[in-house]
């Protein structure tokens, strides 16, 4: 099946600072990444008239959005916290049953249990 190509032309103006930085954009993408030229902007234009449309069906969109990053980046902190303090406890265990060596209980009263 033929491929059905539609042309168009993008004229950026170099004086106008979002084209100027647009064009920033195209010239140091990564091509092993995005492709051509037209495959960024397809890519581009989509991402941005998705949340477009969903900011304009939904207007708290949004919020949720960064409610749900900010509530992600939490967890993650406290999952990090959860296992640095995990690590310490079980290295402070090994350290305190590394310090009983042998059968030297000197230090220990051990008068209640009689004599025979």
């Amino acid at each position: 099946m033929k491929a059905v190509i539609k042309n168009t032309t993008l004229r950026l103006n170099m004086e106008n600072p979002i084209h100027k930085r647009a064009w920033g954009y195209l010239q140091s993408m990564d091509k092993s990444k995005f492709g051509s030229y037209s495959n960024v902007i397809a890519i581009a234009l989509n991402d941005y008239f998705e949340r477009y449309y969903k900011t304009e069906d939904d207007p708290f969109f949004i919020t949720r959005e960064r409610e749900d990053k900010f509530a992600d980046r939490i967890i993650q902190v406290i999952r990090e916290a959860l296992a640095i303090s995990v690590f310490k406890m079980q290295k402070n265990e090994e350290s305190n049953f590394n310090t009983v060596k042998g059968d030297d209980f000197s230090d220990i009263d051990l008068d209640f249990i009689g004599n025979e």
